[in-house]
This record gives C-alpha cells, structure tokens and sequence, in this order.
C-alpha cells in the first residue's frame, strides 16, 4: 500500500506506480542465457499510461447474431462457453477505466506481457528448457490490478488471445453459477497458494487452490485436468455444515413427533382395559423405550454440531453480506442514555482527537496488521470509531473511489462486529476483540492476490510480490555485500588450508577452483578434492574426511534472487541436493511449501533451481572453518 506522500512523489516525478513483480521459481536471478524481451525470470507489473482492464457486460445465450457478432468483433473482448453443438454462451466484457489488465502464458503474440516457459529443475541453459510438449497453457492466466490504492491485484484463469477471445470448448469444465453466471475451468488449471503470516520470517504455507475463469476460488481436482471440478472452497464448507445441522434437527423433530404420538396412544389404552389393548399398551411401550433413546441420541449429535460450530472461524463473506443487512449501529449497553446532542458532540470530540488513527485503520488490510493496531489503541474500539468509518465509505463512494470503499467497509465490517460481539457478551469492546481476531478466519480465500503468493501454471511456479513486500526484501546490493563479508572471513578448507571464497554473482553458474563444496549429511564445507578411491570419486556419495560421515559432496552457489529471501539474514545454510545457499528462515520456509508436480503430486523444492529437496529437513547448516593464521 502506497501512503498519500509516496504517490504524490511518484506523480511529480513521473514515477509508474509499480504493482508488484512475479518471480519464476527454478532461475537464480536471470534465465540461463539472459532475460530477453517479455521472456525472464521476474516481470515487473506498474501502471499503465492508459487502462486496459475489463469487466463483464451482456451474456448472450445460444448462437444468436449478437453472440457471433460479439466473437468476431476484435474490438470486443468476450468469453465463449460452449455448452453443446447447438448451444454456446457469450459473455461480452466491457472497457473498465479503473484497472489495467496483465496476461501471462507461453504464447509470443501481442497479448501476452510475460512470456513463461516450463521450468525444467536444475537447468542451465536454454537448450536444457526445451521440452517435448509443454504443459503451459499458450493464454495462462491474466491478472487485474486496481489503478488506485490500495492497487489490489486479482487473478483468473485463461487470458483473451489475439481476437480478444476466451474459448472454454465442449469439453472443458464449466457450469452455471448460484446468480445464473457461466464460469470454467482451463485444462490443466491455474493454482494459488497463499502464504499465512505473510511473506515473512514468521511466514507458514497456506493451502493451493485453484482459479476459475471468473476468479472464483475451488478446492483441486482429483487430477490437474479432471472435468469434474473441485468445491468451492468457502461456501462449500459452510453450505455442508449447514446441511447436517438441518438434518440432524429435522431428524430431532421427526422423532419429538413419532414420540409424542405414541405417548398420546399411549394414555388412550391405559383407559381401556381390554386384552387387546393391553397386548397393543406393552408394543407402544417398548416403542417408547426406543423412541427416547433415539430423542437422546439425537440431542446429543445435535449438541455436538452445535459445539464444532462455536469452534469454526467466520467467514468473511457471511460477515460482511450481515454487516450491510443491519441499518442500526451496535451500541454498548450503557447504565444511562445519552441525549441525541450528548451522542453528537461525543462523536465530534472523538473524531477531532482521532480521526487520522481512524483513517489509518480503515486501510489496513490483514487481520494480523489491524489486531496489532487495535492492541495499541484500544481506545479505537468503540462506536464512534464505527460511525465515521460509515461516513468514510459514504465519502468515497461519492468520490468514485470505489477500490478505497470498498477496503474502508471491510474495516467498518471489523469495527461492527467486535461491537456486536460486545454486546453478546455482555463485555467491553476493548476486552473482547482479541477473541474476535483469533475466531475469525485468518486465510483469505479469494483470487486476491498477497505479498508471497505462488501461483502455478502447470510447468511453472511463479511468486507474486507486492511494491510494499518488495520494498522490506533484502536487494541484491545486500546480497554482494554479505558474499564479500564472507569471503572477507576467509574460511578454510579444514584439510587442504586453501582458502574459499563465493565467486561473483555474475558467474553463478561456472564452478570456481576457490569454490566451496559441501558435504550435505553433515555440513562440513571444503575445498574440491579427489580424495578417495576411484570408486568413491565417481559415486555420488563421498566420505568426510573430518567427520566419516558418508554423503553428497557438491558445491556451494548463491542465492542471487532477492525476491525469493523472507528475511535479511546472513547466508548459513544450504538445500540439499542442489546446494544453493541462502538465509535460515529462507531454507526453512521453502522446504515447508509442497510445490506442484506433474498432475496431482507435490513436493518441496528450491526456488533458485527447482529441484526436488533431499534428507529430512530438505537442508543443512554449513560449518565453515576460519584461517588458521
């Protein structure tokens, strides 16, 4: 997010408003033979000097002439669903002045701004990256960033080709949604993952999803190509609980009902004295046995349900469509009512003290950022606070600043909740809202796209940093510095008493006769040597000699991408097998995230090469010996 003073800076000196950058996992700063064109490792997205983004408009159902005219119209942007032979749906998309539009796929043609091609792991030249059939979908993925703050960016799978055209065929998964909408599904689909705690040391993997063509958010397929597609992902969880509560409850009452039936048989018989009635009293009896046991059993499960529902977090979208419902504001129980000019001028006198700490939280974005903000100014926490945030949304509304509305109602949403929690509980706002941030559901699970996010496109990963994410990543000024400290220390190989030094960061991929190699079961860094039999020397493990422990022996690189470290720390540890060498909690990180592979596989992978991590933790600390001098 972009504060008022950085943007005017940015439009005095005619600075493009940078939205973030996608990273290609498997390139260490560059592809093999240099980034060329709209071909390269990391792709920056600014804004544009006019918008091309786009929005859907009319949908045509059949092969009417609106529909084929709205095809072959290459001024006309429009998604084609074909349903059957006989039967095609066109939704046409219409110019929007508020978003630029960014496409990514392994197409050359005009459309595409970055032009991605399968990653193969451990590459080193571009010969090594040609493929015999390449998975990527020639129109990948497009994404959609807002032209003002907070210069949200969405995701979707597909992007329009050069006629301006999205053709989902007979074949393709695609259905017809709740608000009678047509969505889909690509072939082998676009995936997103993302990260909780943001892209942080403190950061942990989220769960992939995949995107439709819409940017609705689904659980994966059984296969990466099946045509059945996955559920999506929150309101099918909450549409499935709601479900087996309605059964249970029905099953309660189905049994209240056959229960007090036969109880009312029950009291008719016990007048009459007949045989008969007595034979049909000790049935309805043992009925009635059986019916209380199946009431208890009943009250039970539903009491169970009830307990797992306290447990689940909220879900944002229910939250917010109950926010706008209520036209009263949640006031906290007070001993004495306040007169309308008492409640007027202690709003006034509240605004006037804080209104620039209301407005800084109205534009805060994760849950995390806004629970911090609230811990230090409890006071916030009030009705007051929720009031002008309504006026805000009003205010920027009537400003056409919809993308800033939008993110000042979701705060508003925040405020009017703690208060309703408030008064549930019968507590003070201030001491409850803590309880309301750790209920409510930390993961967003939207086609918004956040600072970390990894978005796969079946052959290659990519990872998605925003300007605010990228302005905290260690550069790679940062990254020559910390090389030359290093080398600077002089570490030895512990038996030839060479001394080792990283090679330059041009030269990532030629193995220097200084360079250090490692020995990955214990972390023992040497020099290259041919110690050892013949045998041993061609094999792919080798014995330490300061330890015996037997293991890979390969050299030291690296890290050169900045954007792939979540912090700043200095370069102590290396991924097994391929030895790239970074930060602790950047090895930490990566070797945690379950990376795609193939069509329902995945595994944990370096991001500076793609390669499949070994051993246990995937990584190891290295030991390195100072001068003996």
């Amino acid at each position: 997010m972009f504060s008022p003073d950085q943007e005017n800076i940015s439009a005095s000196t005619k600075v493009p408003v940078k939205y973030g950058e996608l990273i290609v996992l498997g390139y260490n700063g560059s592809l093999p033979n240099g980034d060329r064109g709209r071909r390269k490792s990391r792709f920056g997205l600014c804004k544009r000097p006019k918008a091309n983004g786009v929005k859907p408009s009319t949908v045509h159902v059949a092969c009417t002439p609106q529909a084929a005219k709205a095809i072959s119209n290459k001024d006309q942007h429009s998604i084609s669903y074909t349903l059957s032979r006989a039967q095609t749906v066109v939704v046409e998309y219409t110019h929007d002045n508020n978003t630029d539009m960014f496409q990514i796929g392994r197409s050359t043609e005009g459309p595409i701004d970055f032009v991605v091609t399968d990653t193969v792991p451990g590459s080193q030249s571009n010969s090594d990256t040609q493929s015999v059939q390449s998975t990527i979908s020639r129109f990948a993925c497009r994404i959609i960033c807002e032209r003002n703050p907070p210069y949200t960016a969405r995701i979707y799978a597909a992007g329009f080709d050069s006629s301006k055209n999205i053709f989902l065929g007979e074949k393709a998964a695609k259905w017809k949604t709740s608000d009678s909408q047509m969505d889909g599904l690509t072939t082998n689909g676009v995936l997103v993952m993302h990260p909780r705690n943001g892209f942080t040391e403190d950061s942990k993997p989220g769960v992939w999803r995949e995107i439709s063509v819409c940017g609705n958010v689904f659980t994966l397929r059984e296969t990466r190509s099946a045509q059945q597609r996955g559920k999506m992902a929150r309101m099918d969880r909450m549409e499935q609980f709601q479900k087996e509560r309605e059964d249970l409850e029905k099953a309660q009452g189905e049994c209240k009902r056959k229960l007090s039936e036969v109880q009312r048989k029950i009291k008719e018989l016990e007048v009459s004295g007949t045989d008969d009635a007595k034979s049909e009293l000790q049935k309805l009896q043992q009925e009635q046995q059986g019916l209380k046991k199946e009431e208890k059993s009943c009250d039970k499960k539903l009491e169970e349900h009830r307990k797992q529902e306290k447990k689940m977090p909220w879900n944002v979208d229910t939250l917010s469509k109950e926010g706008f419902s209520k036209s009263v504001f949640n006031v906290k129980p007070e001993d004495k009512e306040e007169t309308e000019e008492e409640k007027e001028q202690k709003h006034k006198t509240f605004v006037e003290k804080y209104e620039k700490a209301i407005k800084h939280f109205g534009m805060l974005r994760r849950w995390d950022d806004s629970q911090k903000y609230l811990s230090d100014n409890p006071h916030l926490v009030c009705e007051e606070t929720a009031n002008y945030l309504v006026i805000m949304c009003i205010d920027l509304e009537v400003e056409e600043k919809h993308a800033l509305m939008e993110q000042v109602a979701h705060q508003t949403i925040v405020m009017q909740f703690i208060l309703e929690l408030a008064r549930s509980l019968k507590v003070d706002p201030r001491a409850c809202f803590r309880q309301f941030f750790t209920k409510i559901k930390v993961e967003n699970e939207t086609n918004e796209l956040v600072d970390g996010s990894l978005v796969d496109l079946c052959g290659a990963a990519l990872l998605w940093r925003t300007a605010e994410g990228l302005a905290h990543t260690p550069t790679v000024k940062h990254l020559e510095a910390l090389r030359q400290e290093i080398n600077a220390a002089r570490p030895q190989c512990p038996v030839g008493f060479n001394t080792l030094a990283f090679p330059s960061m041009k030269r990532k991929d030629v193995v220097d006769e200084k360079q250090p190699w490692v020995y990955l079961n214990c972390g023992h860094v040497h020099g290259y040597h041919n110690w050892g039999n013949k045998e041993e020397r061609d094999g792919k493990e080798r014995e330490c000699p300061m330890c015996r422990s037997r293991g890979p022996y390969v050299p030291l690189w690296l890290g050169c991408e900045a954007g792939f470290y979540v912090d700043a720390g200095p370069p102590t540890h290396a991924f097994s097998l391929c030895g790239h060498v970074c930060s602790e909690k950047t090895v930490t990180y990566w070797s945690q995230i379950p990376l795609p592979h193939g069509t329902h596989t995945f595994h944990a992978a370096c991001p500076f090469c793609a390669q499949q991590l070994t051993g246990e933790q995937g990584y190891i600390r290295l030991i390195f010996q100072g001068p003996v001098d």
